[in-house]
């Protein structure tokens, strides 16, 4: 698991009067590579409440991005273990 979690990026909520696709689309979002060392983890919500893990990964202080796929639109967070 995360020890000493931090967000390394603000909470991020993206929506639409659907909020669904569909299919799924690319999202690509920032983190701060200063904040956080070896691996992030994305994190989604429908309400901002419940958190649900979406996927893992490098922390690449070059390219600070992390990409994954979907077909509905939420609350996200990239969390990893403070720097």
């Amino acid at each position: 698991g995360i020890k000493n979690a931090v967000l390394a990026f603000d909470i991020l909520h993206i929506h639409t009067k659907t909020n669904k696709f569909n299919s799924p689309i690319q999202i690509t979002l920032p983190y701060d590579p200063t904040k956080v060392t070896g691996k992030v983890s994305l994190f989604t919500s429908e309400d901002g409440k419940t958190w649900t893990k979406s996927g893992d990964f490098d922390v690449n202080p070059e390219n600070p991005y992390v990409t994954f796929s979907r077909s509905t639109l939420s609350y996200f967070a990239i969390v990893g273990t403070a720097s």
